[in-house]
C-alpha cells in the first residue's frame, strides 16, 4: 500500500471526476453542468488527463468530420483506484489500495451504506467463495424485512441455479436471507431491450456490488441506462 496525494481529489477537480465517471463528457457539456466557462472546464480536464485520471478521444460528429473540423473531444475516467482515509485517536492514515474484485466488493458495500444488510453481505462473500466464482456480476436490488434480493449475472446459469436459489446468513445476531435472481448477460440485455417490466424494475433499483473481472459492468453500460 502506498500513500497518495489527494490534492486532485477535492473541490472542482473532484466535481469534474464525478461528472466524467457518469459518462463521456465534452468541455462544453462540463462547463454547462458546472456553471463555468468552456476554457476553465477544458483546463481542468487537461490537468486531470495529465495526471492519468482521465483519457480523451475525438469523436466525429458527421461524415468527413475532421476535414470539416466537425469533431468533439470527449473525456472519460481512465483509472481504477481505491483510496482509504482512516482517522481515530491513535491513527491517521491515507492509503491507495490495490483495486481487485474483493476490495472493490468491500468498497461497494460500504459506499452503498447498506447497514445490517452490508454486514451479512460481507459474511456471504467470505463464506461462499465457491459461489462467487460462478458470478460475473452481482447487484443489490432491494431489502424486504429480512429478505435481500440480489441480481446475479452469470454465464454459468444452469450450474448456479442448480446449486443455490437462496442463502441464509446470521451475522452477530442479524439474520438475512439472500434470494438470487439469476440471468445471463445476453438474457438480461434482451429483456431490457424489449422493455420488459421485470428487468426494468430490477435495474432501476440495482446497485453494483461485485465484478469477477473489473470493468465487466461496462459491457452492460448501455443496457443499464
Amino acid at each position: 500500500m502506498a500513500t497518495f496525494d489527494d490534492s486532485l481529489l477535492t473541490g472542482i477537480k473532484w466535481r469534474v471526476l464525478q461528472e466524467t465517471a457518469s459518462g463521456e463528457t465534452s468541455p462544453t457539456q462540463l462547463a454547462e453542468r458546472l456553471g463555468t466557462t468552456v476554457a476553465y472546464a477544458s483546463q481542468q480536464l487537461k490537468l486531470l488527463e495529465a495526471h492519468g485520471y482521465l483519457k480523451k478521444e475525438r469523436v466525429d460528429k458527421g461524415t468527413g468530420g475532421r476535414k470539416n473540423n466537425d469533431t468533439r473531444i470527449k473525456y472519460s475516467v481512465n483509472k481504477n483506484a481505491l483510496y482509504l482515509t482512516l482517522l481515530r485517536p491513535y491513527q491517521a492514515e491515507r492509503k491507495e489500495l490495490k483495486l481487485n474484485p474483493p476490495t472493490s466488493f468491500l468498497a461497494n458495500v460500504l459506499c452503498a451504506d447498506l447497514k445490517e444488510d452490508g454486514f451479512c453481505l460481507m459474511k456471504l462473500f467470505f463464506n461462499h467463495q465457491d459461489l462467487f466464482e460462478k458470478i460475473d456480476l452481482l447487484f443489490y436490488v432491494e431489502s424486504v424485512k429480512e429478505e435481500v434480493h440480489l441480481l446475479v449475472i452469470t454465464d454459468e446459469l444452469n450450474s448456479f441455479r442448480s446449486e443455490k436459489s437462496s442463502i441464509t446468513i446470521n451475522c452477530q445476531g442479524i439474520t438475512r436471507t439472500f434470494k438470487f435472481w439469476s440471468h445471463t448477460i445476453a438474457e438480461f440485455r434482451a429483456g431490457l431491450e424489449k422493455k420488459e417490466k421485470y428487468f426494468e424494475d430490477h435495474i432501476q433499483k440495482a446497485v453494483l456490488l461485485y465484478e469477477r473481472k473489473l470493468g465487466l459492468a461496462q459491457s452492460l453500460s448501455e443496457a443499464l441506462r
